[in-house]
């Protein structure tokens, strides 16, 4: 087999802490994913926040909240596929509505995205 010089970039995952990641094969270097080089992740926590603080929090709001959050941890893979954190988002949209539920899902997604939040 014949070295064509070029490095090729596949996708892994780091399984101990679930966080996605790129490597150049053949290379010890790796580049860390940055799911929040367009402030999504940014913004999506402080909604979430404030969602939080609200005295009298909408439910609907809180879950396209939640479904936000979800999606940019799946998209970044930044939680183990055994833990889809938009299955959480669908079993507390079809349950009967339990804000406390909400808000500890909420509350849960926002510690995944923060440490990913631009400094």
């Amino acid at each position: 087999m014949r070295d064509s010089g070029k490095t090729t970039i596949s996708r892994s995952v780091d399984c101990r802490s679930g966080s996605g990641l790129f490597s150049a094969t053949g290379s010890d270097n790796l580049v860390l994913e940055n799911p929040d080089r367009e402030g999504w992740v940014t913004r999506s926590v402080q909604e979430g926040k404030k969602w939080l603080s609200d005295p009298a929090p909408d439910w609907n709001r809180g879950l396209d909240i939640a479904e936000t959050e979800a999606n940019l941890i799946e998209a970044a893979q930044l939680s183990p596929i055994r833990e889809l954190p938009t299955r959480g988002v669908d079993l507390v949209r079809t349950r009967q509505p339990n804000m406390d539920d909400l808000q500890a899902l909420v509350h849960r997604l926002i510690s995944i995205l923060e440490p990913y939040q631009k400094k």
